[in-house]
């Protein structure tokens, strides 16, 4: 398989860095002190804190002056003043890549009181973002399975939900898939 092209690999890294669940508490007691700024004695302290779409926001601001926000996320993009953050496109996009929805999720993070992002959050995020991606990746993928099996004889297996329980002929979904590497097969 060929590796993203340059314009892609900032996306890359996004998704390959490292995320760990923290308490917000402990976040927040690392911006009480002194000012970090280098020469600058001034106290630290947390003016504002806020979730927004599953993301952490700490408005801070020292005695001297300086004020800044940080966030627990990186920011994708930036349109109308609106931030687009990492997490949460990562966050709703998973849900939809494991096979799961909106109120799985929002179940499993509610057992550790953990921020989720609202159900609206969601459903945007969705469908500006995840869902339209699928159709192009899932073009490219086959390209590339046809490529693995350009000069193979393929055994192929076929199967219609139709007729199994609980699904209705109005709705058949059919799959083909190769029968020794169970890769999906579509024409």
């Amino acid at each position: 398989m060929q590796l993203p092209d340059d314009n892609l690999l900032k996306f890359v890294d996004y998704f390959k860095a490292d995320r760990v669940i923290v308490e917000v508490n402990q976040i927040v007691s690392l911006f009480n002190g002194q000012c970090p700024e280098i020469g600058c004695h001034g106290i630290w302290n947390v003016t504002d804190q806020k979730i927004e779409g599953g993301v952490l926001l700490i408005t801070h601001q020292c005695s001297k002056g300086r004020e800044g926000v940080w966030s627990s996320s990186a920011v994708i993009a930036e349109k109308w003043g609106q931030k687009l953050y990492v997490s949460s496109v990562l966050l709703t996009s998973s849900v939809l890549v494991s096979g799961n929805n909106f109120e799985k999720g929002s179940l499993l993070v509610k057992g550790m009181n953990l921020r989720y992002v609202s159900s609206s959050f969601f459903i945007r995020m969705q469908s500006l973002y995840a869902l339209p991606s699928i159709p192009d990746l899932w073009s490219k993928m086959k390209e590339v399975v046809w490529k693995v099996f350009e000069n193979d004889v393929l055994v192929i297996c076929e199967d219609g939900r139709m007729d199994s329980p609980g699904f209705s002929p109005k709705y058949c979904v059919y799959k083909m898939m190769e029968h020794y590497l169970n890769i999906p097969c579509q024409p």
